[in-house]
């Protein structure tokens, strides 16, 4: 198995997590220095999730992207910024990470 794909995926999370972070940092526009790092962060988001789209099906692709971002900006959040974070959050986290296992173990059960 080609674990090349995988790794754009993880990076491309990475990226847009930095640029999503930054964008917090911009404190809604106070401290624009931060859009340099937003504009990196999602561009490079971009690209790499581009290169992680020629393995996997749009679907399972969108799954891992929004599902993992969505974990890593709630811990970003917490740990970061102090955000609150409830036993439901944190169960509805483990049942997106459950839905992302699911998503990528279905792939080997394809329809078509």
């Amino acid at each position: 198995m080609n674990s090349a794909p995988f790794a754009w995926m993880i990076c491309a999370i990475a990226c847009e997590l930095i640029g999503t972070t930054a964008l917090k940092l911009t404190q809604g526009g106070e401290r624009p220095v931060w859009f340099i790092a937003v504009a990196c962060g999602y561009t490079a988001a971009f690209v790499l999730f581009s290169r992680a789209l020629t393995s996997f099906p749009l679907g399972i692709a969108y799954a891992m992207w929004a599902g993992l971002g969505i974990v890593g900006s709630t811990v970003i959040g917490f740990m970061l910024f102090r955000e609150p974070l409830s036993w439901t959050s944190l169960s509805g986290i483990l049942v997106i990470l459950a839905g992302v296992v699911l998503v990528n173990l279905g792939n080997a059960d394809r329809l078509s």
